[in-house]
């Protein structure tokens, strides 16, 4: 679950103490009342914090009951008769709920991002849970919910088998699940879920802020200009009023440059003429009644003698794109030689003054890009970039796979040498693991070939991974063998197993 605000649970209506009621429960710190099943124990922080068998239902003590909820945003659970079925309710607050503040302000494409991050296989693996199914259905008795199956796994061995429903209301996101204890559900289990959602109240309903009118742009507004004349376009509220001005440093008041209203479909665009060469602030507003104004500001510098360049692509901070580039616009004819280390690139700008360049996918880090622009009429200008390349590790494994190799077995134990460095790929167990200098040896038995092969991972640092779990391995042949760490006393030839150099792992 996500991160939840530093909410301090109020349990005022009462206090829980047996297990056997069918009564409302109030949350009132956090605007639900619902009721659970006859007969199931309820616990909350409060209750976990004062009560054993309560703090034990969460597989903790009661010193840190209240801690362990508050991080796994879970604000109440109660617990079937023989403790193998559970409901929880779990909240947190973040920006886009705080603004939208309920479900029903949710847009179809916001919708539809929400659902493709529970479809998302790589995110959800890291921490255990695998979706099967994921879709938003709006009953008149529980309002508009994304319903969810899912399956719980440690160590690539299913747990626990659950439904859950997300939704949005009074500023937080709000996810009520049950789970079973390694087996499916029930249909009275399933029932019980059922009718526990249609119970719950989200009272009182606090009032809605004012949503932004918002700034949405097809590209960024340039913040450099050769020519004198500004042009961008974008998406807003529709029939909202967006105003562009310039400022400059020293001066009383903003120059208006344009004044739009946007169409029906909120589209608007600009296209105005600068006061003349100078550095500014460019500023953006969107106003409309019964929203709040949207206000972007940004540098804007007008210069005829220099070669402007606006790129599309941040290339600075963290960089996460699956693949990086060099991208933007200036003017048409440009010629741009993009350097990286000993590598070099010459990408020109189109009639249009679009230019991108594809920089080097790989290496992580901080990196650092040297760019020379030049076009005659204009001097030669030249930039350098520095970002810390960071990976998704869906994208890094599928990149990976473009990379890997497939190497015999017996070319790995009989020439390693003449493999470093080549990227290879196993579906493996783990059998045990060392640590030796800072560095964990996972020694693994493969699926690949008819028999199994035993392969080391080197792993830089600490590796928590357990004897009998599975994962998919990526790594660099490291072109010599590992023969581990011998006992006192041995006088065994140590085995000579294939060492691989640890790239990335995901559970299978």
């Amino acid at each position: 679950m996500k991160k939840s605000l530093a909410l301090a649970l109020c349990f005022l209506a009462i206090c829980i103490t047996s297990a056997a009621f069918a009564a409302p429960i109030t949350l009132p710190e956090y605007q639900l009342v619902a009721e659970f099943p006859e007969g199931w124990t309820v616990v909350t922080s409060n209750s976990a914090t004062v009560n054993d068998a309560h703090a034990a239902l969460l597989g903790t003590t009661r010193d840190l009951a209240a801690a362990i909820m508050l991080s796994e945003d879970k604000v109440i659970a109660a617990f079937a008769p023989g403790n193998e079925v559970s409901i929880s309710v779990f909240m947190t607050q973040t920006e886009t709920s705080a603004l939208y503040f309920d479900i029903a302000r949710y847009t179809t494409d916001m919708r539809n991002a929400i659902k493709a991050d529970y479809e998302n296989v790589s995110l959800w693996k890291t921490i255990g849970f695998r979706f099967t199914e994921a879709v938003w259905k709006n009953p008149a008795a529980t309002g508009r919910m994304l319903r969810l199956v899912y399956n719980r796994r440690e160590s690539d061995v299913i747990v626990a088998r659950g439904l859950m429903a997300f939704t949005v209301h009074n500023g937080r996101e709000i996810t009520f699940q049950i789970e079973a204890k390694g087996r499916y559900l029930t249909s009275k289990e399933t029932t019980a879920f059922e009718d526990f959602l249609k119970t719950v109240k989200h009272t009182p309903e606090l009032a809605m802020p004012q949503l932004p009118t918002g700034l949405a742009f097809a590209s960024p507004p340039p913040t450099e200009l050769a020519k004198e004349t500004l042009k961008f376009s974008g998406t807003t509220e529709p029939g909202a009023k967006v105003t562009v001005s310039v400022m400059k440093k020293g001066d009383n008041a903003p120059f208006t440059l344009d004044e739009e209203t946007a169409k029906a479909s909120g589209a608007f665009s600009v296209s105005a003429a600068m006061p003349g060469e100078g550095d500014y602030t460019l500023i953006i507003t969107s106003e409309l009644e019964g929203f709040v104004t949207t206000s972007i500001e940004q540098p804007l510098s007008f210069a005829s003698n220099r070669i402007p360049i606006n790129l599309t692509r941040d290339l600075s901070g963290e960089i996460w794109d699956a693949q990086p580039r060099f991208a933007g616009t200036t003017l048409p004819g440009v010629v741009f030689t993009v350097s990286e280390n000993t590598e070099k690139k010459k990408v020109t700008a189109d009639g249009s003054g679009k230019f991108s360049s594809k920089l080097n996918q790989q290496p992580e880090g901080t990196r650092i890009v040297t760019v020379t622009a030049t076009l005659r009429g204009y001097p030669e200008r030249q930039i350098t970039y520095s970002f810390d390349r960071k990976w998704d590790s869906a994208d890094y494994s599928a990149y990976l796979d473009t990379q890997k190799k497939t190497i015999a077995y017996a070319t790995l134990v009989g020439s390693p040498e003449k493999q470093e460095g080549k990227v290879v790929r196993y579906d493996a167990e783990v059998i045990s693991s060392e640590s030796v200098d800072g560095v964990t040896y996972v020694l693994v038995k493969t699926s690949a070939g008819k028999n199994p092969e035993e392969v080391c991972i080197a792993i830089p640092g600490e590796a928590d991974l357990q004897p009998g779990s599975a994962w998919r391995f990526w790594g660099t042949v490291a072109g010599r063998m590992y023969t581990g760490t011998p006992e006192v006393g041995d006088t065994a030839e140590p085995a000579q197993i294939p060492l691989v150099d640890y790239l990335l792992h995901l559970v299978q």
